[in-house]
């Protein structure tokens, strides 16, 4: 009989979660809709309920979680492009390490960043393209955040970028959607519809 009760106990604890998936997790399985940059012709996919913001020079997209608004600070994604720069360094265009620099890109001029660490950064083929993917820690506002890039390099000279930003003990979903999104819905030249 205790056994039983045991075994009823642990049930009860465990089915909430298979009936309704926590928080976290129901958000990844929500539906995503489709951003097509027009402008260098990338495409990439977000959850529907996640907000969009266009670039202002339509360059790309930063998408955030629902909820987050007032903030000074906001943790989200961003993926774009632009054509690449002239070197300062030598004649011709900018290399893939001169590009890549080791700061989180995407946050507001005003705030402060302080102890930028770099965690991890690699060679990576991205869509075919030479690319440098890292990951990085920093303090801004006070909190540790995270932030994770890749920066790639086309043979006609464009720059494709993503960028995902988070406080550390927010990630989770973030980091799911990004690596979801990078891994296996960036596309190049996509369906211009």
């Amino acid at each position: 009989m205790r056994y039983v009760l045991m075994a009823s106990a642990c049930l009860m604890l465990i089915s909430p979660h298979l009936i309704h998936p926590p928080l976290s997790q129901q958000r990844v399985m929500s539906h995503f809709v489709t951003y097509r940059n027009k402008r260098f012709g990338f495409c990439v996919t977000y959850p529907s309920d996640w907000q969009a913001l266009q670039g202002e020079d339509s360059s790309g997209v930063f998408v955030l979680p629902p909820n987050q608004t007032g903030e000074p600070l906001l943790a989200g994604i961003e993926f774009g492009a632009r054509v690449n720069q002239p070197s300062k360094s030598h004649a011709g265009m900018q290399t893939l390490e001169e590009i890549y620099t080791p700061t989180p890109d995407i946050l507001p001029s005003a705030t402060k960043v302080y102890n930028v660490t770099v965690i991890s950064k690699k060679p990576y083929i991205f869509n075919g393209m030479d690319a440098i993917k890292s990951r990085m820690k920093y303090i801004a506002n006070g909190q540790l955040w995270m932030a994770q890039n890749i920066v790639a390099l086309s043979k006609d000279s464009i720059v494709y970028f993503s960028e995902m930003r988070c406080p550390i003990k927010e990630c989770d979903v973030i980091r799911s959607v990004y690596e979801r999104n990078v891994a296996q819905d960036f596309r190049l030249r996509c369906s211009r519809e």
